[in-house]
């Protein structure tokens, strides 16, 4: 239950500092109501993001590459996995290989193979926000609870986590194509 509510709180704050974040990325001054409305434009990306994918899928996509990045922080306790690198890592090569299928897509097939591909090209945004999700959801148990590394040790690498996850809700909320 607990590790439920992180995520949620979590994905709460991540959203707000994407808003703000965008504000301050789209604008350069700033009326007073739409610093403080957060909750109706909280309300449009949320319309935007559901709009933009099918429930169902983003369900698969998000809950999958959440319990493969909890469990893998459930299973390696070093410091290395404890930090922010494959993270960084998936945040770099996750649209590359995107990018890769694209250019390398079949439009019409029955092939299973094309259909994944599809269907990753359209959720790698999903796939990669689930797994940064999960990865801090853990992180903050495995220093909270666990006690395994130093606090100085997981601010750091929660906070540029925290950017990754911002940096892809902001692209795909906000930026078209």
């Amino acid at each position: 239950m607990q590790i439920l509510i992180t995520l949620i709180i979590f994905l709460i704050i991540s959203l707000i500092i994407t808003f703000y974040f965008n504000l301050l990325k789209s604008q350069n001054s700033y009326s007073q109501n739409k610093l403080k409305d957060i909750v109706p434009e909280f309300n449009n990306m949320l319309k935007i993001f559901f709009n933009k994918y099918s429930f169902f899928y983003f369900a698969i996509f998000f809950l999958v590459s959440f319990l493969i990045a909890f469990f893998l922080l459930t299973n390696f306790k070093n410091l290395i996995i404890n930090s922010a690198i494959l993270p960084l890592m998936l945040y770099f090569i996750i649209p590359r290989v995107a990018i890769y299928f694209e250019q390398t897509k079949v439009t019409i097939s029955e092939n299973k193979i094309d259909i994944i591909e599809a269907l990753f090209l359209k959720y790698y945004n999903c796939t990669l926000i689930g797994f940064l999700s999960g990865y801090s959801v853990k992180l903050i148990d495995n220093w909270f609870f666990l006690k395994i590394f130093p606090f100085y040790w997981f601010i750091f690498n929660f906070f540029v986590i925290l950017v990754l996850t911002v940096l892809t809700l902001q692209k795909d909320i906000y930026v078209r194509e």
